[in-house]
């Protein structure tokens, strides 16, 4: 009040100025939890994306990482083919990142039934699997990318953006590797 006030009084408007962050600030401002409404504005612009995995560890983690990155946001997650397959339904999202070998129908499987009922979603493949016969039956399949999950840390958000972009890719087998 006090500094509105005295602004007021000298007839001046209070001009605001932009702050100037060190590094350690800026690493500080960019791990603080943001406030729900701006959350919401922020992600509305972000690439909306299903994660599907049936190990619920692996999953959280991924979810924990695509949401770290301020252009992906996960709008939902699941551990099998058929959740799958409503939830895409359902929510509409921009990319479905799966896991090759879900119990069940497989990521395969899944890939398929999503190129039959939505063909132009975009599907990035994760597998433990690093033999190429797994990433050519996965791009077979009908996915756009195939991410190892030993590689996935450092290339899944890598991988996300080329597979928006249209580029099928495998990564993870020894390198990276545009089709």
């Amino acid at each position: 009040m006090n500094t509105v006030n005295s602004a007021m009084r000298n007839g001046r408007k209070r001009v605001s100025r932009p702050t100037v962050l060190t590094p350690r600030q800026k690493t500080a401002a960019v791990n603080e939890p943001m406030p729900a409404e701006s959350k919401e504005r922020h992600r509305s612009n972000s690439i909306r994306i299903l994660a599907v995995d049936d190990h619920p560890l692996f999953r959280h983690g991924l979810v924990q990482l695509l949401n770290s990155d301020p252009g992906f946001s996960v709008c939902g997650e699941c551990g099998s083919a058929p959740e799958a397959l409503t939830l895409i339904r359902k929510l509409h999202p921009d990319l479905v990142i799966a896991d090759v070998g879900l119990k069940g129908p497989s990521g395969l499987e899944l890939t398929k039934s999503i190129r039959a009922e939505f063909p132009k979603m975009p599907v990035l493949i994760l597998s433990m699997h690093d033999e190429p016969t797994y990433a050519v039956r996965s791009l077979r399949a009908g996915a756009n990318g195939y991410v190892t999950k030993q590689d996935a840390l450092a290339s899944v958000l890598i991988a996300v953006r080329e597979v928006i972009n249209r580029k099928e890719l495998v990564y993870g087998l020894d390198k990276l590797v545009g089709l």
